[in-house]
């Protein structure tokens, strides 16, 4: 059985390999479409779809709908497609392995396009998009999530989640930011923040002898939804904060709405001109300033659920 990492990396990268492909450009259709066909071979959750698929002569299926057409004119209007939904996804699986074969044998994409009448190579690759590859990414994205669900009862819940809502387990990470005299308060955050779920990033958890810091704290702020800055009368815009400030901004315009940088201000601490471009919070104590960044964080806390040990060694109705 799949742990909840191996099950979340293998949703994510699916979805990376499926949304490239789906929307590459002429230029880079067939490298991401080999990356694509790369995912479906290793992928464990494409693995146990696909394994599950019938027999299907698609050679022969393919002759009978262009036997009898002449040769030098537009051969099909659509694809007249069975009934049956796992000889759909072998049909479409079949043209897309065909797509990036090696063999001369095979069918390219450029190939396919032509029986429709296109011969203009981006024409070809549209109609293998819209015809082939769209409709294979989303059958299969709705396997693959049933799959999850299956191989392991524990991901249920994140299986009914569209596909683009699953973040991976390095985007939950919480980047803790603060003087070294908070050290204490920012300790009891980081333990009620990994107790939801979350990965609170905090120095002294993660920075060990020999790291060279300013690329610790960039690669903690990679792994993060969001930097938290704890601003108290002891925190101060010194060199390190302006540098992790920095690699906020930074990580906010490239992830836009999947990163949000949060500032909590304590007894009246004025904040630094660094942050003022971003919204800040004034708190009265610890509980609030718990809510405020559950509240402002990108990604939602799960489903309610009974704990583990309330119902163990009891059946289920």
């Amino acid at each position: 059985m799949l742990t909840r990492k191996e099950m979340v990396d293998a949703l994510s990268d699916f979805k990376a390999a499926r949304d490239a492909i789906i929307h590459a450009d002429d230029d880079d259709f067939i490298h991401h479409l080999r990356l694509f066909v790369k995912q479906l071979d290793r992928n464990p959750l494409c693995q146990e779809v696909l394994a599950n698929l019938p027999s299907f002569d698609v050679n022969a299926w393919l002759d009978a709908q262009i036997r009898g057409r002449e040769h030098r004119r537009v051969v099909l209007d659509a694809l007249d497609l069975p009934d049956n939904k796992d000889e759909q996804l072998a049909i479409y699986l079949d043209f897309v392995r065909s797509f990036v074969s090696d063999e001369r044998k095979q069918m390219r994409a450029e190939g396919f396009g032509a029986l429709f009448g296109k011969h203009k190579r981006s024409d070809a690759f549209g109609v293998a998009q819209s015809l082939i590859i769209r409709p294979f990414a989303e059958d299969l994205s709705r396997r693959i999530r049933e799959a999850a669900a299956m191989t392991n009862p524990d991901m249920r819940d994140l299986a009914g989640v569209p596909l683009p809502r699953i973040p991976s387990e390095s985007e939950l990470g919480v980047f803790l930011s603060h003087k070294w005299v908070n050290k204490e308060r920012v300790r009891r955050y980081h333990r009620v923040l990994e107790d939801l779920g979350y990965r609170p990033w905090l120095d002294e958890e993660e920075v060990v002898a020999g790291d060279v810091l300013h690329r610790a704290l960039e690669a903690g702020m990679e792994k993060s939804c969001a930097a938290v800055f704890f601003v108290t009368p002891d925190f101060r815009d010194d060199r390190w904060l302006a540098q992790e400030v920095d690699f906020a901004m930074n990580r906010k315009i490239e992830r836009a709405e999947k990163f949000q940088i949060i500032t909590l201000v304590f007894d009246g601490a004025e904040v630094p001109k660094t942050l003022r471009r971003s919204v800040f919070v004034s708190v009265d104590n610890d509980l609030d300033g718990l809510r405020a960044i559950v509240r402002a964080l990108p990604i939602e806390l799960g489903p309610a659920r009974w704990k583990e040990r309330v119902v163990a060694d009891k059946k289920e109705p």
